[in-house]
């Protein structure tokens, strides 16, 4: 609409008011945005009572303002109806070679903003150093800037690219490096990326109400083009940087799904006071932590005051999920007066999971009230064991009820009452119906899953049946099976062995959905006792180790009887016997006389006398 620019030395101001405008832009190849207006060097402008729709540019920078140098605007009650652009900047605000720009804005409403750049954007502002925004009833900058937002509205926002909605990366001074926001409403982000980037500096969010971001998550329906910085789509509402200071007051989140919802990095502080977070879902919790990454430490410290968390639903830790710790780790979750009610991890810790054996150190929750949380296992929290279990100011009394806490499977116990050892024959099988359960450290005992078409591959715990003593006892048959419904059971192996005492060991092999733990076996005493009448001990199923059996016929004799099966000294058995030789030899003497016959000249009786001999011959 305009384009201002003026000398150091013209003190001037023009003023705009009352002023609608529809239409603009939409020209191909438009070099550049300022599609309300652009100012420059030392102009200065005020505008009121603006309202504008369907600022448009398909090319390039679609930014409602462009400000630089020493450029001032002031603009009271103005609202944005559709505006789209494609590039990187901002689609209200740019600002380029800036000396001290100064923006201020007073009752503001933005709705339907698309940025279409290939490119990762900035989504509202971009605002280079040595510039001062305030606006009243996001964001890229870069180097001491104080920017304080009151009152802005932003509805339905969709970007080609996943986008952070608000960055500020500076550097300098801590103090002179802020963004403040009050009464801030963002509904219907529809693009993946960052709500809030913090690099450095502070941040200040109160009274606002941040809802319906990502939607698109929840049936897979996310358009975004793939970024190579996959943090940016799994964090979904703010993201640090080192040493930065957060603080979000009486603010509502309420309606936003994806990867996470705060990453931070060491020597960050955020403290939350008095929000709820409703109605989420968040599949590696709310709160992640992983100090696994040595080039990307997530930790931070997070001092949570009377806070409200309600139906946040995730895979693991719905509202805080720690993958791992360092020992001496600078990361401290201290979590007050807080409420947690309704939340659901599909499958560890409803309110926290933790793999890590140092949480005792960096997690408290103290004065808390929990009311009906799940989880498969630990409705409260799940940790690797009670030692490294966060501190529970209340925590007698919600061990009292079993479930609320759980830990990592810690020990493996029979279930069957055997207290002496199990005898048994050398090629006996070991008995069917032997079972051991799985206890955490709370003794409650570990169930699997048991239906087939809801489980993976990769959750089966599987475990092997070995012998003290391979040289004397041989296992056949099959030693290798699987945990099942809430048991272990022996499978039922042939157990071959010399006389005396030993034990069969059953051991998980693999851990599945669990983490590896120490008495991951048990032991049971076999005793093989020595073979006597009427049994038979030979080799039979092994070469080096006898069985003990009776003969058995597969068949039951009418009326013979049953004889060993190896029985090589019986003279029946060898064919040794003379009756057995006389009728070989009578065959022999039956089979030259046909073979002789069957040379001289044929009659009717030697014809009668060949076929009579053959057949004879086959009798024998």
């Amino acid at each position: 609409m305009a384009y201002i620019t003026t000398d150091k030395d013209i003190k001037s101001l023009i003023k705009f008011k009352d002023i609608r405008q529809i239409n603009t832009g939409n020209i191909n190849n438009m070099r550049s945005g300022g599609l309300i207006m652009c100012i420059v060097n030392y102009g200065s402008a005020e505008i009121e009572n603006y309202y504008a729709e369907n600022l448009i540019n398909y090319s390039n920078s679609g930014a409602a303002f462009i400000l630089s140098e020493n450029a001032s605007l002031i603009v009271r009650n103005l609202e944005i109806n559709k505006i789209k652009g494609n590039s990187i900047d901002g689609l209200l605000l740019n600002t380029y070679n800036s000396n001290t720009v100064k923006f201020s804005a007073y009752n503001f409403t933005l709705s339907n903003l698309y940025q279409r750049s290939d490119r990762t954007t900035a989504a509202l502002l971009w605002l280079e150093e040595k510039t001062n925004v305030y606006i009243e009833d996001l964001i890229y900058i870069t180097t001491f800037c104080n920017v304080e937002i009151n009152g802005l509205e932003v509805n339905n926002f969709f970007s080609k690219t996943p986008v952070e909605f608000i960055q500020m990366n500076v550097g300098g001074d801590m103090e002179l490096t802020s963004i403040k926001f009050n009464k801030l409403k963002i509904f219907n982000i529809n693009s993946q990326g960052t709500l809030i980037r913090i690099l450095h500096g502070k941040l200040l969010l109160t009274n606002s109400t941040i809802k319906n971001i990502h939607k698109c998550n929840l049936d897979n329906s996310c358009k975004n083009f793939k970024d190579n910085d996959n943090s940016l789509i799994q964090t979904n509402i703010l993201r640090t940087g080192l040493g930065c200071k957060i603080t979000i007051e009486n603010t509502i989140f309420d309606n936003i799904y994806g990867e996470n919802g705060f990453r931070s990095l060491p020597d960050t502080t955020i403290t939350l006071t008095n929000n709820t977070f409703s109605n989420s879902y968040f599949k590696s919790g709310l709160i992640h932590i992983d100090n696994e990454y040595i080039d990307e430490v997530i930790s931070g410290s997070f001092l949570i005051y009377n806070n409200n968390f309600d139906n946040i639903k995730s895979d693991y830790g719905s509202v805080i999920n720690i993958k791992n710790l360092f020992k001496n780790s600078n990361t401290r979750i201290n979590v007050n007066d807080s409420i947690f009610k309704n939340n659901v991890a599909s499958k560890f810790g409803g309110v926290i999971y933790s793999s890590s054996l140092y949480t005792n150190y960096s997690v408290s929750f103290n004065n808390c009230i929990f009311i009906n949380n799940y989880a498969k296992i630990g409705q409260i929290a799940f940790s690797l064991n009670k030692d490294s279990e966060p501190k529970f100011s209340n925590i007698d009394e919600l061990r009292e009820k079993k479930g609320l806490i759980s830990t990592n499977p810690t020990k493996l116990i029979l279930s069957n009452n055997i207290t002496n050892s199990i005898s048994l024959l050398s090629s006996d099988l070991f008995p069917s119906g032997v079972l051991c359960n799985i206890y955490d450290d709370y003794n409650n005992i570990i169930s699997f899953n048991t239906d087939f078409s809801n489980i993976e591959f990769n959750e089966f715990m599987f475990f092997g049946i070995e012998s003290n003593d391979t040289y004397n006892v041989e296992l056949k048959g099959q030693t290798q099976s699987y945990c099942w419904g809430d048991s272990c059971e022996f499978p039922s192996v042939k157990i071959i062995g010399n006389p005396g005492k030993y034990k069969i060991r059953l051991k998980i092999n693999t851990f599945g959905k669990f983490f590896q733990f120490k008495d991951n076996y048990v032991d049971i005493p076999v005793e093989v006792k020595t073979c006597n009448d009427p049994y038979i001990n030979q080799y039979k199923e092994s070469n080096k180790i006898k069985s003990c059996y009776k003969p058995k016929c597969d068949f039951g004799c009418n009326t013979g009887s049953c004889v060993n099966i190896n029985n090589k000294n019986n003279p029946m058995i060898k064919g040794g016997s003379v009756d057995f030789l006389i009728i070989i030899l009578v065959g022999l003497i039956f089979n030259i006389l046909y073979s002789f016959l069957l040379t001289v000249q044929r009659t009717t009786t030697r014809c009668y006398l060949i076929y009579l001999l053959n057949n004879i011959v086959y009798m024998f």
